[in-house]
Parts: structure tokens; C-alpha cells; sequence
């Protein structure tokens, strides 16, 4: 038993090429073989982040849609669009808007499968999107801006 193991330490550590054994030319070999099967496996789970990434439809993603309400001095309130907002100077409304530029009844948000449409309800002051005049109902697009006396609203998305 003795003799073969100095006949394996002697195959192993017998210098073949200057300083280089088999024993370190063997386990670079393995060193370099799991290094490639490491990185392999990175590749891999790369690839499969990347066409997972490919196959989001970002139509299909749910978006919560807010109004932001800023009046005359700079201040700001937020709401959530649903199916029907309703704006104008009565308390009834969904959005209040206190001010004698605003009629009572003055402009709705109405949502219609995945748009939502800006509506004026006959307003003396008129109703301005993105600085046009509002004569007939048009789709809200995130960014957009609404005039509404003194106040100006802008709708934002936020992705869930």
C-alpha cells in the first residue's frame, strides 16, 4: 500500500515542465472548468431576465391615475381618477374648485376602458387643454393640462 502511494505522489508532484506537476496542471484544469460552468449559469440566468423582460406588456400593467390640482398660489392636492370625476364650484362635486371663474357644474373626467376623456358641462368660463379651448370632448394623455379658472390640473400615472 505504502509503495503506491509514492508511486502517486511521485506521478503527482514530479515536475514535468520547469516548476509545473501534474497535480497543478490538473487543478487548473478543474479551477477553469468550474469558473466556465459558474459563468455559464450566469449567462443563462441572464438570458432568461433580459426575454422575461421582453415578454412585460406594459399595456397590461396596472396604472393608478392621479389629478394634481394646483391653484393660484402654488398649492397642490392630489386625486384618484376612477370611472367618473366630476369638477366644478358646488360641494357635490368629485373636485372642488372654489372660486366665481368656476361654474358650479363646470367639466368631468370620464374613464372609458383605459382612456380617460375630458368633458366641459357647458361652462360660462370655458374649459382650456394644454392652453386650447375645450370644444368638444377630448382623451386625457398623462401630462396633459387643464385650465379651469384659476386652477390648473394635471394628470399623472403612477405604475403599481
Amino acid at each position: 500500500m505504502r509503495e503506491l502511494l509514492n508511486i502517486v505522489r511521485n506521478a503527482f508532484f514530479t515536475n514535468i515542465i520547469g516548476n509545473l506537476n501534474l497535480y497543478t496542471i490538473i487543478s487548473s484544469i478543474v479551477k477553469f472548468i468550474l469558473v466556465f460552468i459558474v459563468l455559464y449559469y450566469i449567462y443563462i440566468i441572464v438570458k432568461l431576465i433580459i426575454l422575461d423582460i421582453r415578454n412585460i406588456d406594459f399595456d397590461k400593467v396596472k396604472r393608478d391615475y392621479y389629478l394634481i390640482v394646483r391653484d393660484q398660489n402654488g398649492a397642490s392636492k392630489s386625486y384618484l381618477l376612477e370611472g367618473y370625476t366630476s369638477i366644478g364650484r358646488n360641494l357635490g362635486n368629485d373636485i372642488v374648485l372654489d372660486s366665481d371663474l368656476v361654474s358650479s357644474y363646470h367639466a368631468e373626467i370620464i374613464k372609458s376602458e383605459d382612456s380617460f376623456y375630458l368633458v366641459d358641462k357647458g361652462s360660462l368660463n370655458g374649459t382650456y387643454l394644454n392652453g386650447e379651448y375645450l370644444d368638444s370632448n377630448l382623451e386625457l394623455l398623462v401630462g396633459d393640462e387643464i385650465e379651469i379658472g384659476p386652477y390648473v390640473l394635471s394628470l399623472n400615472a403612477e405604475i403599481n
